[in-house]
């Protein structure tokens, strides 16, 4: 797919063995109200060993292989391949509601000092435990906003930045295993703004909790998240990274 002028975003999706989820996540993005030619998808094969490059090439993408496995290694391929003047973070997993992209798009047109949009990551299918956890993270984080006028975290696989910005601190890093803090602690220094939108929601499969909800919490939000982003901010060394789960 060609575009001329280039497109306004990049939405970057890395797979390592989606063949089963892709399908739907890329139907979903090419469902968007937001014009076609808006909007290119760059897909990330990072070092897949099944179908996944087929179910990609049946939609309109472009296929970029990563052969050394982690995120942070596919979506950094992802965007130097990017010709947006925004990129998109998505998770192969989720689906997005047919505004999701109309939505990003208002908030930058409104105010060019904002630099990332995010939004709530609600992971299916409902229960008890993922109704509380969604409710919690996305009332805290909307409040957090409301208040202080900016995203206090923001979700990995929903969010976008201003690409000449993101590039000008640095990209990702890659102490971390996952990048957040740092980024959207790089991204307020450099005087930009960021925001949180409650209704920009996406949803994505239940494989991160569910049959293991204690984990996901203790060992993965708090240690990973946040423990071991101050950890490796202390030393330059990380403690950990995230486990693949399929």
């Amino acid at each position: 797919m060609t575009f001329s002028p280039p497109p306004t975003f990049s939405i970057i999706i890395p797979c390592y063995n989606e063949e089963k989820n892709l399908f739907s996540c890329l139907k979903a993005v090419f469902n968007q109200t937001l014009p076609k030619n808006k909007y290119e998808v760059i897909v990330v094969d990072n070092a897949s060993t099944d179908k996944t490059h087929l179910v990609a090439k049946k939609f309109p993408v472009r296929v970029i292989k990563e052969p050394i496995k982690g995120l942070i290694k596919a979506r950094t391929a992802g965007l130097k391949k990017a010709l947006g003047k925004y990129i998109i973070n998505l998770d192969a997993d989720c689906l997005v509601p047919k505004d999701w992209l109309k939505k990003i798009y208002r908030h930058f047109q409104k105010d060019p000092q904002v630099a990332l949009v995010t939004g709530p990551y609600i992971c299916l299918p409902k229960g008890k435990n993922h109704d509380y956890w969604n409710a919690f993270l996305s009332f805290s984080l909307h409040i957090w906003n409301k208040i202080f006028k900016a995203a206090l975290v923001y979700y990995g696989g929903n969010v976008a930045l201003k690409k000449s910005l993101f590039l000008k601190i640095g990209g990702y890093d890659f102490r971390f295993p996952i990048d957040q803090l740092s980024i959207i602690r790089r991204v307020k220094k450099a005087g930009a703004r960021t925001v949180f939108d409650q209704s920009l929601k996406v949803y994505s499969s239940p494989r991160r909790t569910q049959r293991r909800w204690l984990k996901f919490l203790f060992q993965e939000a708090f240690f990973l998240y946040f423990f071991n982003n101050l950890y490796i901010k202390i030393t330059g060394k990380s403690l950990g990274s995230w486990e693949d789960i399929r």
